[in-house]
């Protein structure tokens, strides 16, 4: 339970910073700062899960790669 309050804590942290970042400085690229630190908001939960299931579905290239790579015996 300490960690979970803990990664609250980082997060309000990183968003506090962001926040004072963009609201009170004059930097350059901010605009594409504050869509960068949006994106995850903009994008839903449903498409977020179904990237990560084709990401490590059985069939994915990424995985099958990785598979091949550390589990092939290569005695056989």
């Amino acid at each position: 339970m300490c960690l979970s309050y803990r990664k609250a804590f980082n997060a309000l942290n990183i968003g506090t910073f962001f926040a004072l970042l963009l609201t009170l400085s004059n930097i350059k690229y901010k605009t594409l700062i504050t869509f960068m630190v949006l994106i995850p908001m903009l994008i839903p939960a449903q498409i977020t899960a179904v990237s990560w299931l084709e990401l490590v579905s059985p069939s994915a290239r990424l995985v099958r790669y990785i598979n091949i790579q550390l589990f092939s015996n290569p005695l056989s």
